[in-house]
């Protein structure tokens, strides 16, 4: 048989640990937002700054890095 089966899969408890911390990072970015939306006037604020940085950081990476664990065993050829 080709390809992956469940036994060589990772746990989904490592993936899902990144998914749930990639949520919080994107409900504290839309509580930042809701509080500091009306404060940037600029892109170059220090605030719209600081909020990019949240959102990349914090939810892109920890999305990724829970989908690089589901890539593992497909990278390395198990």
């Amino acid at each position: 048989m080709f390809g992956l089966t469940l036994d060589q899969a990772p746990p989904y408890k490592i993936p899902l640990v990144y998914y749930m911390i990639a949520t919080f990072y994107l409900l504290l970015l839309s509580g930042v937002l809701l509080f500091y939306a009306t404060h940037i006037n600029t892109r170059y604020d220090a605030v719209a700054i600081a909020i990019t940085h949240l959102l990349t950081l914090g939810f892109v990476t920890h999305a990724m890095f829970g989908t690089l664990f589901q890539m593992v065993p497909v990278i390395i050829g198990v």
